[in-house]
């Protein structure tokens, strides 16, 4: 009798003998297929500049520069904002299962992206012609596309890389792409204007979305040849029921109920750890000009984000050894002492501000590289656009939680860095228990040899009962 441990070693009873298994050897990738799955990537990247770097316009302008163009007071001005916002609570989860559903990655993406184009272009021509109406009107347009343009390159970097020694480098460089397009939008907007104009500095903008839609038509194409790939080693007739059972899946909304309690705790962790930490960046201006009058406003608010380019670079680390928790744990203990230090200001804050941008970078590295394990790919959509719509709705509810302790409170804000300190504890406390859950589970924080093992025998055994159900539908007619 053999007896199969958890290592490569086997047991004989028999023989009262340690037997031990080769291990595999890992196929080598040719340097064309990296190559290929690298320009993947960087149009990846592109299909999200335009989006990125025009969603703060309005903000890098500033309330008063646009309320005067438009001849509005500046409470209109926050409707830019809203008709983005709130209709993306539900219009993300929408969009995430179409593309999951009914559009497919391919035509979704271009959709998407056409949405986030005529918004725009919409939106410069109501600058041309300072009407306001027409401005709102684009931004709501825009924001069909807006949001759901992320859950999109997610998925392309999902069904790319998922399974390969750079999956979390892949993650991390689209997130970096985004949120540095982002900072660089709102450092060189006003100054693009001073040179230009209002209208111009917008259909620049404008240009950059259309370039997106084209790099979307790309990656459409690449995607195309992706799937076209042949293995020649398997039968022609076997690859047509494959794809057939492949086309069969696809989300049904009960599928949720499936999603194991794993992908809800991280969905709370990510929700725990955004709204103190991307919250603090809206506020940071105000609080560090309050506090910190002698010090570079701008700067300080700038450095998180620039630190978080990292991320790629611990993505890497994230790749090379996995224990994708024990970093998130590390970046969450580092947004507490940060948060701990601008509570009680023992040190400059230029120290926090460091903590936080290397925290953001681990978490774009580390975060949602966790989904995938967990759940089917022909759902993977669906649960980035859920935790966008958590993200985004606690976020909105949390701007508009933390305004009102501020007036209520004459701008004190101590209460606010309690709420923060206990979210980020709440976090770890989640970590902890994903850490403990894991142990038994073996999926995400565990060495990536061993993943790649356990997701390999849940796909063994996904195919085996796809072959059952084929059977059970085409039972075999016996004379």
């Amino acid at each position: 009798m053999t007896i199969t441990t958890n290592t490569d070693e086997e047991y004989d009873t028999e023989e009262n003998t340690l037997l031990v298994k080769p291990k595999e050897e890992e196929p080598v990738i040719p340097l064309s297929e990296h190559l290929f799955k690298y320009l993947g990537l960087l149009f990846m990247c592109l299909v999200i500049l335009g989006a990125a770097s025009t969603f703060d316009v309005p903000a890098a302008f500033g309330s008063k520069v646009i309320s005067e163009w438009y001849h509005v007071n500046e409470v209109d001005y926050g409707v830019l904002y809203s008709v983005y916002s709130f209709p993306n609570l539900v219009l993300v989860v929408v969009g995430g299962y179409l593309i999951d559903s009914l559009l497919g990655l391919r035509l979704g993406l271009l959709v998407f992206t056409g949405f986030i184009a005529i918004g725009q272009i919409i939106f410069a021509i109501s600058a041309n012609a300072r009407t306001f109406w027409l401005a709102i009107l684009g931004r709501l347009i825009y924001g069909v596309g807006g949001e759901t343009i992320y859950i999109v390159a997610f998925a392309y970097v999902s069904v790319w890389f998922f399974g390969r020694k750079d999956f979390a480098l892949a993650f991390s460089t689209v997130n970096t792409v985004g949120r540095l397009a982002g900072a660089i939008d709102l450092s060189v907007t006003t100054d693009i204007a001073d040179h230009f104009s209002l209208p111009v500095t917008i259909w620049i903008g404008t240009f950059l979305c259309l370039f997106s839609f084209v790099a979307g038509l790309v990656l459409s194409y690449l995607e195309t040849l992706r799937l076209k790939k042949v293995n020649p080693l398997i039968d022609q007739k076997e690859q047509d029921k494959k794809a057939e059972i492949k086309q069969q899946k696809k989300f049904k909304i009960s599928d949720v109920k499936k999603f194991p309690l794993q992908f809800w705790l991280i969905l709370f962790f990510i929700n725990c750890y955004v709204i103190p930490v991307f919250s603090f960046i809206t506020i940071g201006t105000d609080f560090f000009k309050t506090h910190f009058p002698h010090l570079n406003t701008s700067a300080l608010i700038s450095i998180p984000f620039y630190l978080a380019c990292l991320a790629p670079l611990l993505g890497a680390l994230v790749d090379k050894f996995g224990r994708n928790l024990y970093f998130l744990t590390v970046s969450s203990v580092l947004a507490l002492v940060a948060f701990i230090f601008l509570m009680f200001k023992p040190v400059t804050p230029y120290i926090s501000v460091i903590f936080l941008g290397i925290s953001m970078a681990t978490i774009y590295s580390a975060s949602f590289t966790l989904i995938n394990p967990l759940v089917p790919e022909y759902c993977i959509s669906v649960c980035f656009a859920l935790n966008s719509a958590l993200t985004s709705g606690s976020m909105a509810l949390t701007i508009i939680g933390i305004n009102s302790i501020l007036q209520k409170n004459n701008n004190d804000y101590t209460i606010i860095f309690v709420i923060y300190i206990l979210l980020i504890l709440i976090s770890i406390v989640t970590l902890v228990i994903l850490i403990i859950m894991d142990r038994k589970h073996q999926l995400i924080n565990v060495p990536p040899e061993i993943q790649k093992e356990k997701i390999k025998e849940r796909k063994e055994k996904e195919e085996a009962l796809d072959r059952q159900r084929e059977q059970e539908q085409n039972p075999l007619i016996v004379n």
